[in-house]
């Protein structure tokens, strides 16, 4: 049962991080990431000097990328996430872009990050990087280092999904009741809503917060890990119990006068 719930939970995350990746970047501006991400994985200079921002050659020389070439071990780079910043000077709007790959196998990967500055009139240039090895899949989700928490956070999000989806069919099952479409919609959003991040296990909680449907799974940056949400279904909860106690059944008086 477990893991049904988190591919599935991977499976939509990995949709919305796509189809982000594609709205925040030009396929361009893709291509030339990775390419300096090979480049820099090769220990390549050429084809980096060819594209590099003035300012960062001072720091990015052959005998850098000597030291950078033993950190990344050899695979395909997969993109996984990306983050967007921009500032604007004197009218002039400047946009860096950063790209975040993952690449390796078994115990040996690293975060591959390749940051594009892009300035007007259409000027893209590759304009930072960082590499962090790691001894596990980046983006991966394994149960290696799960403890009592992480359990616990799974059952969490599985019950507020449970409980959200079971409070609104039942506000759609219930004949004459009042305000039934603002019950359903109020099933639907849970609040305060608590994150784990799955690989340090730290915990935080936000009072003034909601999730649809009350969980949610992200990753921010490889380097951070994935981050589980789940929120309080407060509406749904509230029906199902007023529900079972009978205060939405039929008045039978009620229901006697119309048939008399």
């Amino acid at each position: 049962m477990r893991r049904t719930i988190v591919i599935l939970l991977l499976f939509l995350a990995g949709c919305s991080a796509e189809q982000m990746i594609e709205r925040m970047s030009t396929p361009e501006e893709r291509t030339m990431a990775l390419e300096a991400a090979k480049a820099l994985a090769a220990g390549d200079y050429q084809t980096l000097d060819r594209m590099i921002d003035p300012p960062l050659r001072d720091e990015l020389t052959p005998e850098s990328l000597a030291k950078i070439k033993p950190m990344v071990p050899r695979g395909e780079m997969a993109l996984k996430t990306m983050a967007m910043r921009s500032t604007t000077v004197d009218g002039v709007t400047t946009t860096l872009k950063s790209f975040n790959y993952e690449v390796g196998s078994g115990d040996r990967w690293a975060i591959v990050q390749i940051t594009l500055r892009v300035a007007p009139p259409r000027e893209t240039v590759f304009a930072g990087y960082r590499v962090w090895p790691v001894d596990h899949a980046p983006s991966g989700f394994s149960f290696a280092r799960a403890g009592p928490a992480h359990y616990f956070w799974l059952f969490a999000m599985a019950l507020a999904v449970g409980l959200s989806l079971m409070g609104f069919v039942q506000v759609l099952r219930t004949r004459g009741l009042k305000l039934k479409w603002l019950w359903a919609i109020g099933c639907l959003f849970s609040f305060v809503t608590f994150t784990l991040a799955w690989e340090t296990g730290m915990m935080g909680v936000a009072p003034i917060s909601f999730l649809v449907l009350g969980a949610a799974y992200f990753q921010l940056d490889l380097q951070g890990g994935p981050l589980l949400q789940f929120a309080i279904p407060v509406v749904a909860i509230l029906f199902l119990i007023r529900k079972a106690s009978g205060a939405f059944d039929p008045d039978p008086e009620a229901e006697a006068e119309i048939f008399d």
